[in-house]
C-alpha cells in the first residue's frame, strides 16, 4: 500500500513527493538527512563526515560507494517489502511505504528533513516512522539485549524530530537471516542537542564557510577538495601551528627512516626468493613475488595543490 495519499494526522512535517531520483537527490542537498545527522556527531557511515557532507551541500560532491557497498544498498532496497511484511507479522501493525522519493521536512527548520522507509499507525501513539536496515552479521552484537547501533538511534530520533512523532520503529535484517525489531520513544533532550548541532552546521553551509573539523574528520578528509584553488597571497598562521610544524618535521624524518628500513627488509626477502614465485618461512608464513602486468594508459592533465615546507 502506498501512503502518499494518506493524511498524517498529528505530524508536523511538510511533505514533498518527487517524481524522479534526480529531483529527490537535488532536494536532499538542501537539507540534513537522518544518516547525515548521525555523521555530524561522529556516528556516520564509512567516508561520511562533516567535510564530506559540507561538500555535498555546498558543491554537490557526493561520496563514491564501493561495489560491495552499492550491492548492499541495492539488496537493502529489494528486501524492504519483505521487512515491512515481517514487521506486520511480528507487531500486528500495518507498515506502508511513503514512496521512494518522498521527503518530509521540519516546518520551522526546512533544512532538517528525512526520507522514510516506512510508516505505521499505532492506536495509542499515532503515526510512527519505520526504519528498515540490512546489516552485516558482524554487527549482530550491537543488537543484543534490546540494543541498536548508536547511529541508528540518532537516525530515528532525527526522524521523530522532523515528523513530531512520539514513537519510531527500527527493523534490522541481520546477516540476511535474522529479523530484529526495536521500538524507541522520542527523547526530547537528545533532539534538542541534535537540532543545536545541525543548526550550527547549516550556518556554515549557508555561508559557504568550511566548518571546524576535528582530528577524526581530518584523518579521512582530503583538504585539497575544500580549497581546490589559491589566491596567490600570504596569510599569517596562528602560533599554535608552530608545534605542529615541528612535530610534522620529526614524523616525516622518522617515516623516511622507517621507509628505508622497510625497503632493506623487503629487498632481503626478494633476494632470498630469487627466481621463485613464492617463499615459505619455517613458521608457515608465505611471501609471494609474482609478475604483475598493467595496461598502458595516459594520465590526463589536471591541476592540484602540493603542501611543502620551506625554511
Amino acid at each position: 500500500m502506498d501512503a502518499s495519499a494518506i493524511e498524517f494526522e498529528g505530524w508536523v512535517a511538510v511533505s514533498e513527493n518527487h517524481a524522479t531520483e534526480e529531483s529527490w537527490l537535488a532536494a536532499r542537498r538542501s537539507m540534513i538527512g537522518a544518516s547525515e545527522s548521525a555523521a555530524l556527531i561522529g556516528e556516520g557511515y564509512k567516508d561520511q563526515n562533516v567535510a564530506s557532507i559540507w561538500l555535498e551541500k555546498t558543491r554537490g560532491e557526493t561520496r563514491e560507494f564501493s561495489e560491495a557497498e552499492n550491492r548492499r544498498l541495492r539488496i537493502g532496497k529489494q528486501v524492504e517489502p519483505v521487512l515491512r511484511a515481517e514487521f506486520e507479522h511480528d507487531t500486528g501493525l500495518k507498515c506502508m511505504s511513503p514512496g521512494p522519493f518522498r521527503i518530509f521536512r521540519h516546518p520551522n527548520f526546512p533544512w532538517l528533513g528525512a526520507t522514510l522507509d516506512g510508516v505505521t499507525y499505532h492506536d495509542e501513539f499515532g503515526w510512527c516512522p519505520v526504519e528498515l536496515k540490512n546489516v552485516s552479521e558482524w554487527a549482530a552484537s550491537d543488537w543484543e539485549d534490546d540494543g541498536i547501533p548508536v547511529k541508528f538511534e540518532i537516525q530515528i530520533q532525527h526522524q521523530m524530530a522532523v515528523t513530531g512523532a512520539s514513537v519510531a520503529y527500527l527493523v534490522g535484517l541481520i546477516g540476511g537471516q535474522r529479523i530484529e525489531i526495536r521500538q524507541r520513544f522520542r527523547n526530547d533532550e537528545a533532539i534538542v542537542r541534535l537540532l543545536t548541532r545541525n543548526r550550527e552546521f547549516w550556518s556554515y553551509v549557508e555561508s559557504k564557510t568550511v566548518p571546524p573539523l576535528s582530528d577524526v574528520d581530518l584523518a579521512v578528509t582530503d583538504v585539497r577538495k575544500l580549497f581546490p584553488t589559491e589566491n596567490g597571497e600570504l596569510c599569517y598562521l596562528p602560533e599554535e601551528l608552530q608545534d605542529i610544524d615541528e612535530q610534522l618535521v620529526f614524523l616525516k624524518e622518522e617515516r623516511k627512516r622507517l621507509d628505508e628500513q622497510i625497503k632493506v627488509f623487503e629487498a632481503r626477502i626478494e633476494l632470498a626468493i630469487g627466481e621463485y614465485a613464492m617463499g615459505q618461512l619455517p613458521n608457515g608464513v608465505v611471501w609471494t613475488h609474482k609478475e604483475q602486468h598493467r595496461k598502458e594508459y595516459v594520465t590526463p592533465a589536471k591541476s592540484f595543490r602540493v603542501l611543502r615546507r620551506k625554511g
